[in-house]
């Protein structure tokens, strides 16, 4: 629960973070076996208006897609996904991440979204784990 006193100079950030499976086709590197089941990717969703917003951190882009259902009715069975809401109380002005090595994965991508900063949680589930 946030109270008003909670957000004086603060950024208040609620998101649907999915976290779910990938095809099989999309998995063509040996790090893969490596990625908890269930927990291969995460992507963010939000409610604007009646219209909820996918946000979907790839390795070569972000896409943005409009719809009219929240995520857990949309999610097909095979993605094996995992919904959390996430609402956080996040300072203004201050850092995110002053020093970052790596790849920006969808993990990376995601934790800028939601202001979280861990600079050691890397996977999805590691994200998952942090946020339950």
């Amino acid at each position: 629960m946030i109270s008003l006193l909670d957000t004086a100079d603060h950024w208040v950030t609620d998101w649907y973070l999915v976290f779910r499976d990938l095809p099989a086709e999309t998995k063509q590197s040996w790090f893969w076996k490596f990625i908890k089941p269930g927990f291969e990717h995460v992507e963010a969703w939000r409610c604007d208006r009646g219209i909820w917003l996918q946000v979907d951190p790839c390795f070569e882009l972000v896409e943005v897609h409009a719809h009219e259902a929240p995520p857990w009715v949309l999610a097909p069975a095979e993605w094996n996904a995992t919904v959390l809401r996430v609402q956080r109380v996040v300072r203004k002005g201050k850092l995110r991440e002053p020093f970052f090595i790596g790849p920006w994965t969808c993990v990376e991508i995601v934790k800028a979204i939601i202001g979280l900063r861990a600079p050691f949680v890397r996977t999805p589930y590691q994200l998952y784990k942090a946020l339950k």
